[in-house]
């Protein structure tokens, strides 16, 4: 009996640690991608202003497309680490 009960106390701590470290991820993601979108929303309304501006496009357009890149990577990022959550989940 103390064999089974040392073994179910041991899957069950195990269980714990696991979910305690997908929960601080998916908390972690969660942040990233709320940060991620007003990022993108800042970017998208600067732009707007921008061109509204009529603001000459050398000045700003480099930086416009580094922010682009910069929005895209960070949410490919997002992705990569929440399809890894999801199969650490089905594990």
């Amino acid at each position: 009996m103390s064999k089974r009960k040392s073994k179910a106390t041991q899957q069950l701590r195990q269980f714990q640690r696991v979910k305690k470290e997908l929960s601080a991820k998916l908390t972690q993601l969660d942040d990233d991608l709320y940060n991620l979108l007003q990022s993108h929303q800042f970017y998208q309304q600067a732009v707007i202003a921008l061109v509204e501006e009529n603001t000459e496009p050398e000045y700003w357009v480099i930086e416009a497309l580094t922010t682009q890149r910069w929005l895209r990577q960070s949410g490919e990022q997002l992705i990569n680490r929440l399809n890894q959550a999801g199969q650490q989940l089905n594990h």
